[in-house]
């Protein structure tokens, strides 16, 4: 028997209802977060190794992923129900041996994950946002965001539904020099298979970059080697 495909609405109603079985970033994350205005992303990649943290304390930060080992940012923003699994399992300390299991049970800002699409199971530490799935600027928590082919785009749609309207870029380089991450990396990831996804990573944010900047928003890169060339490019310290 043909299977009917699912329409819009259909899924609106799915994605609405995992929506509703999670505890929510609009009943966690302060309405004022972005009365300074501006805040910063910190990615995964090589750019970041070394770098000096601190500098940002007095900050709003958006941390991505794995990047809580490095720096207690205020918010920590993933997709991949795979890396909570991973760390909460204890799948990275066997990966790597470098004990983030206990590095995320210390981390005291607020994790953020885009809601699923499928049951999944949070620890309370967990607060989900609504999911769009089409392209769009959306400036309100409650309609959602679009979360995109990868965690770059989605923290940048999370910055702007918190109402920031300048948004600097750190370790979102989108090209590899010598490893993957200034982390080191996860399971099954290589440079190769890496490679082969960043010129689709980079064709979505070209995407999306002119929908960004008509929405009124400047989103500014900090590293000048970054592949990222969609965005205006600064140094930091011009900014810090």
């Amino acid at each position: 028997m043909k299977r009917n495909k699912p329409t819009h609405e259909s899924t609106k109603s799915r994605i609405d209802h995992m929506y509703s079985n999670y505890r929510k970033i609009t009943d966690v994350v302060s309405s004022d977060i972005s009365k300074f205005g501006r805040c910063f992303i910190l990615g995964g990649d090589e750019s970041l190794s070394g770098f000096n943290y601190s500098i940002l304390d007095n900050n709003i930060t958006i941390g991505i992923n794995r990047s809580f080992e490095s720096y207690n940012s205020t918010l920590l923003y993933s997709m991949d129900t795979r890396l909570y699994n991973w760390i909460t399992l204890g799948k990275l300390d066997e990966y790597d041996k470098s004990n983030v299991k206990q590095k995320w049970y210390d981390y005291t800002g607020q994790p953020v994950y885009l809601c699923p699409l499928s049951n999944f199971e949070f620890g309370k530490e967990v607060c989900v946002v609504r999911r769009l799935m089409h392209m769009s600027i959306s400036k309100s928590l409650n309609t959602g965001i679009y979360g995109g082919n990868n965690s770059g785009i989605g923290a940048i749609m999370l910055a702007i539904a918190l109402g920031f309207k300048f948004i600097f870029l750190l370790g979102i380089d989108m090209r590899i020099v010598n490893k993957t991450h200034h982390h080191s990396g996860y399971p099954n990831q290589s440079v190769d298979r890496l490679k082969s996804k960043l010129d689709k990573y980079i064709s979505m944010f070209n995407e999306i970059a002119p929908m960004i900047k008509d929405a009124g928003i400047r989103v500014i890169n900090l590293n000048k080697e970054s592949a990222l060339k969609c965005f205006d490019f600064t140094d930091i310290k011009e900014v810090i």
